[in-house]
C-alpha cells in the first residue's frame, strides 16, 4: 500500500481508498497532479522534486495539461531530473497546445533566452501575449517589459503601463512597483505622486524591496511628500538589506534608465556600496544615453564635485612638494 510521508491528509485518505482496492495509488490524473504539486511546493509534505517528478509523470501519461507543463518546467531547470532543454521544449510545447497559460509563459522564457532554441523575441511576444490575455500575471508583467523595450512588439509605454496595471490589480508586487514608478515618472500615464506612493506602499507591504527603495527615493527628493534624508536612509537601508542592489543592477544592465540613475546615485552617495564618483558618472551617463533627461542634473552635480576633489588633490600634492 502506498503511504506518502507527511502528505496532505485528504490526499492520503483518497490514495488509501481508491475504489477500496489496488495498491492505493490514485488513478485519477488530477489527483496524481495534486499530490505531485504537494511534493513540488512542500505543502503538507517534505519537499521532494524527485517525488513531484514521479507523480507528474504519472499524470502526464494520462495527458493532464498542468502535469505536462510542470514536467517541462522541471526539465527546463533540472528539478528532480537531469536538465534537458529539448525535453523542456517538447513538454512545454505540448502543454501550450493544451492551452496552459503557464506553459506559454515558460516556453516564452526559453525563446527569449535562447534556451535550446534560437532566440525569438517575436515568438516570445506571441506566447506571452496569449498567456497574458488569459490572465496569467507573470505573462502580463512580461508583456509590460516587451512593450517598454520594444522587444518583439512595437515600443509603447502606454501599453506597458496597461499590462503592468492588469498584473498589479491581481496582486503581483513587481507589477505594483512598476505601476508606482510609472505614476512617479509620468511614463505611460499622467504623473501622480499620490498614486505612485499608494502603489509603492502596497508593493512594499507585499514584500518588494524595489518598492521600498523607491519610497526612500521619493522621500529623499521630496516627490509629493516632505523631504527627509533620515527617513529616506532608513527606507533605503532596509531595501538594501533585502537585496535591492542586485535588483537595480539587473534592471540597469537591461538598459533601464531609471534603474541606471538610481544605481548611479547609490554610488554617488556611498549608500550600500563603496562611494565612487566614477561609477556614479558611468551610470548617470548611461541613463542620459537612454534618453532620461533628468540625468543631466545628476551628471552636472557629480562633475562639479569631481572637479573640486581634483583641485583639492592637486593642492595637497603641491603642498607636500613644497
Amino acid at each position: 500500500m502506498y503511504e506518502p510521508t507527511y502528505i496532505n491528509p485528504i490526499a492520503h485518505i483518497k490514495a488509501m481508498t481508491v475504489n477500496g482496492e489496488g495498491d492505493g495509488i490514485p488513478t485519477d490524473p488530477k489527483e496524481q497532479f495534486r499530490i505531485g504539486l504537494d511534493y513540488y511546493t512542500g505543502t503538507f509534505v517534505r519537499q521532494s522534486f524527485e517525488e513531484a517528478f514521479r507523480w507528474f509523470s504519472m499524470a502526464a501519461k494520462q495527458n493532464d495539461p498542468n502535469a505536462v507543463c510542470l514536467l517541462g518546467k522541471m526539465y527546463m531547470y533540472g528539478q528532480g531530473v537531469k536538465q534537458s532543454y529539448p525535453l523542456a521544449l517538447e513538454y512545454l510545447g505540448r502543454a501550450s497546445e493544451m492551452d496552459v497559460p503557464q506553459a506559454k509563459y515558460e516556453l516564452g522564457l526559453m525563446y527569449q533566452a535562447g534556451m535550446g532554441a534560437e532566440p525569438s523575441p517575436e515568438r516570445t511576444a506571441s506566447l506571452w501575449s496569449s498567456a497574458a490575455e488569459e490572465g496569467y500575471t507573470m505573462a502580463q508583467l512580461g508583456m509590460a517589459y516587451l512593450c517598454e523595450t520594444g522587444t518583439g512588439v512595437p515600443r509603447s509605454n502606454r501599453k506597458a503601463f496597461e499590462w503592468s496595471m492588469l498584473a498589479a490589480r491581481k496582486g503581483l508586487p513587481a507589477a505594483q512597483t512598476k505601476v508606482g514608478i510609472a505614476y512617479e515618472e509620468g511614463v505611460g500615464t499622467d504623473r501622480s505622486y499620490p498614486d505612485a506612493e499608494r502603489w509603492l506602499r502596497t508593493a512594499a507591504e507585499n514584500g518588494d524591496p524595489r518598492a521600498l527603495f523607491e519610497l526612500g527615493w521619493m522621500r529623499y527628493f521630496g516627490l509629493g511628500c516632505e523631504e527627509s534624508q533620515t527617513e529616506a536612509k532608513r527606507l533605503i537601508d532596509k531595501a538594501l538589506d533585502r537585496g535591492v542592489y542586485d535588483i537595480l543592477n539587473r534592471e540597469a544592465m537591461t538598459s533601464n534608465p531609471y534603474s541606471q540613475l538610481r544605481l548611479g546615485w547609490l554610488y554617488d552617495m556611498g549608500w550600500g556600496v563603496k562611494q565612487s564618483c566614477f561609477r556614479a558618472l558611468a551610470w548617470y551617463s548611461g541613463a542620459r544615453f537612454m534618453g532620461l533627461k533628468g540625468a543631466e542634473r545628476f551628471i552636472d552635480s557629480i562633475c562639479v564635485r569631481m572637479e573640486a576633489e581634483s583641485k583639492a588633490d592637486t593642492g595637497r600634492e603641491t603642498s607636500s612638494i613644497i
